[in-house]
């Protein structure tokens, strides 16, 4: 059964072909374009250009999607980049008239549920603390007993701080702060009593970068899986300093990451610090695998095989 899922997110539009066999959920193929869709967005609205952005991303993905599958089978989600702005209806309208797809706005309660419900399918793990680091929202879950026993979306995100709050690739000291101080006072609405986890699972591109960035640098895990939480903060120094070899491994490992990989590094720093962790696990499936089993599968969570 093969369907394929476009996500729209705040940063990036991805388009994955999922097909699912004995059990098995298998990526058929993916594709990625950077679009910045919280760059469009002014005092709460998605302007004109934003949106005419979306539908040429929209209408080229929806060609690549039919080469795989039928109309029918092409599904579309949106995440923070639609759900908070004032215009949504106008613009949802607009996208469905010039690409014949209508995205589905997910809330932040329901993103955090399917990242809980993509990194959980077939996996062994039945307790322990997820985080989605995304251009404008951060996802949350704790988890135990196959559970999600709490969860929460945020409104802050790795492109979402860069827009609010810097000029350029180089970070000042008055930029880090503004961006640490609204970090904190959100972070400090999740409730963290009682939250210790030794490994943290990491979804989204900030975690992979820093991933990749730890394999360049610090020469870490080369299952390509997991690195030390040390490696944050050494990660966001360098590049508060300018350091030499830091954005030439940056070019390498995530280029579309330039602006915004310091910003996702705060969020992520500061989570390694109330959870006092010491690594992180980037785990490779997340919200389009949720998406994809919750609503397309529709199975139910008691139905899921999670061990």
């Amino acid at each position: 059964m093969s369907s394929a899922i476009i996500d729209m997110g705040s940063n990036t539009i991805r388009l994955c072909v999922f097909d699912f066999r004995d059990g098995t959920i298998e990526t058929v193929f993916s594709q990625k374009k950077a679009v910045g869709l919280a760059g469009y967005i002014r005092n709460r609205e998605l302007e004109p250009d934003g949106i005419l952005r979306v539908c040429e991303a929209l209408k080229w993905f929806r060609n690549l999607a039919l080469k795989f599958v039928q109309e029918s089978d092409i599904h579309v989600f949106a995440t923070a980049a639609l759900r908070e702005i004032t215009n949504r209806t106008d613009a949802l309208s607009a996208i469905h008239s010039e690409t014949g797809l209508l995205p589905e706005t997910l809330s932040g309660d329901e993103e955090a549920y399917l990242d809980f419900v993509g990194f959980t399918y077939g996996s062994k793990l039945s307790g322990g603390f997820l985080i989605d680091i995304g251009g404008a929202s951060t996802e949350l879950v704790r988890f135990s007993g196959g559970l999600p026993e709490k969860k929460i979306s945020l409104p802050v995100g790795c492109l979402r701080l860069y827009s609010e709050y810097m000029s350029g690739p180089i970070i000042s000291r008055q930029e880090k702060k503004s961006m640490l101080r609204k970090i904190r006072r959100l972070f400090d609405t999740f409730d963290w009593s009682g939250d210790r986890c030794f490994t943290l699972i990491g979804v989204g591109g900030t975690v992979r970068t820093a991933l990749k960035l730890s394999m360049i640098l610090f020469d870490a895990d080369r299952s390509g899986v997991s690195f030390t939480a040390e490696n944050v903060r050494v990660l966001r120094k360098m590049f508060e300093n300018s350091s030499p070899g830091i954005f030439h491994a940056l070019y390498k490992a995530a280029p579309d990451r330039a602006l915004t990989i310091y910003p996702g590094l705060l969020i992520l720093e500061e989570a390694v610090g109330r959870l006092d962790c010491a690594e992180i696990c980037v785990s490779r499936r997340g919200v389009r695998e949720g998406f994809y089993i919750d609503r397309v599968l529709k199975f139910h969570r008691d139905n899921l095989d999670c061990r």
